[in-house]
């Protein structure tokens, strides 16, 4: 918070020429918070106020012009024709994906991993990405990793954990109010979570696994679906 800077001995020469007396500023007391959101604009965190709920119940019925009733048919139609689209795409999607998967695995154990390939049709081409994103194991699969991986363990894993703001203190005014002045005990206002993490790289240090222990490993850890653009 910037201010006037005092210097004393100033002050006190001020003073005794007569010239000007300084004072120091008053403190202005806080007042108790007594909601999340005075909370919020104590600290400095501006908050905008959330618009006003529509009604709940008796949705008005409008009654547009012609050619926006035109309209309303016609994005319905496109909605039904988007769903059935996208099922014809994730049907063959899949065909495709089916197919370069274990082109990708003979290459990654070949030593020559590669994320991306281009897949020609007859007049198109889609190009088949990989993501390095894979589901975090559940701690019962910990110890059959472990015990997969042995030594090489922390090379493919990792314990992170998270802090969160207990739910109910942002709508409790004494609550609010001692975590705004002071915050001797931690625990009180937060909760700790933890859960484990695959590194970066696993898409392809994974291969370097023999085929067994691969298999037992990606069967627990699950790579997120690839795109095809």
């Amino acid at each position: 918070m910037k201010g006037r800077r005092i210097d004393l001995g100033e002050e006190e020469k001020e003073t005794k020429k007569g010239s000007k007396k300084v004072t120091p500023p008053s403190v202005e007391e806080k007042k108790p918070v007594s909601s999340a959101d005075e909370f919020l604009a104590s600290v400095g965190i501006n908050v905008t106020p959330k618009p006003a709920n529509g009604k709940k119940n008796g949705i008005q019925s409008l009654n547009p012009s012609a050619p926006v009733k035109i309209v309303v048919d016609e994005l319905v139609t496109w909605k039904k024709t988007k769903k059935e689209a996208e099922a014809e795409i994730a049907t063959r999607e899949a065909t495709i994906i089916d197919y370069v998967q274990p082109i990708q695995e003979k290459d990654g154990f070949a030593g020559d991993y590669q994320k991306s390939y281009y897949v020609p049709g007859a007049k198109e081409t889609v190009t088949f990405v990989s993501a390095d994103k894979f589901t975090p194991p559940k701690d019962e699969d910990i110890p059959v990793l472990q015990d997969a991986l042995g030594d090489r363990f922390s090379e493919f894993l990792k314990k992170e954990t998270t802090i969160s703001l207990k739910s109910g203190v942002l709508s409790d005014p004494k609550l609010l109010e001692e975590l705004r002045t002071a915050l001797p005990d931690f625990g009180k206002f937060f909760d700790a979570t933890q859960r484990w993490v695959v590194l970066d790289g696993f898409d392809k240090k994974r291969f370097s696994l023999p085929k067994r222990i691969f298999d037992k490993v990606v069967d627990i850890i699950k790579q997120a679906k690839p795109s095809l653009r």
